[in-house]
């Protein structure tokens, strides 16, 4: 399926689940910028400006992937941010897939959250070890919940899901 180009904003996003994502963000009342200036090499689909507790807006870059990126995707995004390591995470899932209550926590959100370089949790900076994380070869971090992250919740990824777009014909 071809992604389809989206506007929101009056920007021109790659897909619609971009689009979605970027209005996720705002109902989490973070600022965004969409493609950032490069970093490491990598295009990066957003610098978010994570709100902290009343402190200033903490930035992190996060590349967005609406399906489970494969672990050499990581691995290699992870190698490129060595060059000039900042606050960076992938952030997988889409809306539409929602969440299985039956073995998701009440704050799971269909978002999960990848650390590239990242200060939180147990390991640090730049320290993941993907195997001692989850038990499990996936490119997911249970340790950083996008919650706990970013404060996405699963009725904000829906509402934004809801959300009308006008869609650009290119």
């Amino acid at each position: 399926m071809d992604a389809k180009i989206t506007e929101y904003k009056e920007i021109i996003f790659d897909s619609k689940s971009e689009a979605v994502f970027a209005r996720t963000l705002d109902l989490g009342g973070h600022q965004w910028i969409y493609h950032p200036p490069e970093h490491c090499g990598h295009v990066w689909d957003f610098l978010v400006f994570r709100m902290h507790m009343g402190a200033k807006p903490m930035p992190i870059l996060v590349e967005y992937k609406p399906k489970m990126p494969t672990n050499t995707y990581v691995d290699e995004l992870t190698n490129k941010m060595r060059c000039d390591p900042k606050e960076s995470v992938v952030v997988w899932g889409n809306p539409w897939d929602g969440v299985d209550r039956s073995i998701d926590g009440p704050q799971e959100c269909c978002y999960r959250v990848y650390p590239i370089f990242c200060s939180y949790g147990k390991y640090g900076w730049g320290d993941f070890i993907r195997l001692g994380d989850n038990g499990g070869d996936w490119p997911t971090s249970w340790r950083h919940p996008t919650w706990d992250v970013l404060g996405i919740t699963e009725e904000m990824a829906q509402e934004a899901k809801n959300f009308r777009f006008d869609l650009v014909v290119v």
